[in-house]
Formats: structure tokens, sequence, C-alpha cells
């Protein structure tokens, strides 16, 4: 565990404001828990200031790196390519957004090397606005019934070894990209620990949340669907088998 480095994604898109809060918990907690890390922000075609204050950040530290992307490639798309340059030996998404706290990460980090994947559960479910916490409870309930799961939560920012996501064949670009890639990295027998979170909630961010937009309503359908095929059809959620 003493050799355990980490690679943290971060997708941003018009997040000017909550860019810097988002890196200062990663700046404050990764350095507690890895011999080494760097942080990978993505400006996902941002039309605000991202750019400018990811940059101002990467040259203030030397663990930070900004990549423009001249199109949108959503969450999917820049998991793909953040892999692609990762250098460390586990990954972490942290979205540019400021959702993940230092408690929060604190948690996750803690329990680094127990597993191939720490998966991280809300336990403070209960403070979301009801219709989020009954479409939440509807997602997992298909999504532990369909592939014989019995997870506590999906979409958080998992833990996992660089190698092992990197093998795994994704085919969403949408919000679902967490629930693809676990489904998949627990159906090809890697072994995971599910450590309780608490988020913070306000009634106007819990009803106008980006994941209810008609946009990854549809990614999500699409999600579903080719994971049934994939996993229950093709049997294949590798693309190539992980060295261990």
């Amino acid at each position: 565990m003493n050799d355990i480095t980490l690679t943290v994604i971060v997708p941003a898109k018009n997040e000017e404001c909550n860019l810097p809060e988002a890196i200062a918990a990663i700046m404050d907690v990764a350095p507690k828990h890895f011999v080494d890390f760097e942080i990978l922000i993505f400006d996902d075609n941002s039309t605000d200031g991202t750019s400018a204050v990811a940059h101002k950040l990467a040259d203030a530290n030397p663990h930070i790196r900004v990549i423009r992307n001249t199109r949108t490639l959503n969450l999917g798309g820049v998991m793909r390519e953040g892999l692609k340059t990762a250098s460390m030996s586990h990954v972490i998404r942290v979205n540019g957004s400021g959702t993940e706290k230092r408690e929060t990460l604190e948690r996750i980090f803690a329990h680094k090397g127990e597993a191939d994947i720490v998966i991280p559960w809300l336990e403070n479910m209960d403070e979301r606005h009801w219709v989020r916490k009954q479409i939440s409870f509807l997602y997992r309930w298909i999504l532990n019934t369909s592939f014989g799961l019995n997870l506590k939560y999906y979409n958080h920012s998992f833990l996992c070894r660089t190698e092992l996501l990197r093998a795994i064949h994704i085919r969403t670009s949408s919000y679902a990209y967490p629930s693809e890639a676990v489904i998949k990295l627990l159906g090809a027998g890697y072994s995971f620990v599910e450590v309780p979170v608490r988020s913070r909630y306000d009634g106007v961010a819990q009803q106008t949340t980006k994941a209810f937009r008609l946009k990854n309503v549809i990614g999500i359908a699409s999600f579903y669907l080719r994971t049934v095929w994939d996993v229950h059809f093709r049997n294949k959620p590798l693309d190539k088998p992980a060295t261990n």
C-alpha cells in the first residue's frame, strides 16, 4: 500500500466558480494518502472562464495538468481520454463542480488498497428531495436485479486500479459511466469495498440536477440496454484480460 499513486480526473464544463474549491479539496487530502498524485483537469468545451481558471491553477501547482476538449465529450468521453493520459496506479473522478468534499475524499482514500475498487454510497440519502430519492431507489433496484448485484449506490466517484478501468469496454458517454464501469468490473470478478459518504443537498440543486435532462435520460436508457446485451448476451465485460 505504500506505493499506491493516484490520478484524479476532473471533468469541468462551465465550472469557473466551483473549480478552485474542487481542486483545493483534492490538494488538501491526496498528499495524506498517496506517495504521488496528478490532477488532470478536462475543460470540456466550456464557454465561460473555466479554461483560464484551470490554467491559473496548473501554473501554480506542478501536480496539475489541463486538457482542453474542442468539443463536449461528456463524462464518459472525459474518462476515456483521462485514462489514456493517466500515469498513476489508481484513478478516481472528482467533479469540477466541487460536489466531492474533503470529508468524502478522506473516507474514500482511507480504504485504498483494501480491494480493487472502493465504491462510495450515500448514507444521508434521506436528505434528498423525495422525487430524487425515489428515482435513485428505482435505478438501484433495476441495476441490482438486472445484474445480480446488491450495491447501495452506483453513480458516485469510485476509486479503482487504473489498469482494470482501462481494460473495460465502456460504451456510454453519459452520466451512467460509473454504473457501467462498476457493473462490468464486478462482473469480471474484481474485489470491492463499499464506503459510506455524505453529500450536501439543497432543494434547488436537487430539482435542477443535470442528470434529469432529456439528453441524459436517453443516455442512461441506452447505457442500460447496451450493458444488458454486453453482460448477458455477449458476456464480454472486458476488452482484454487485465494484469494483476
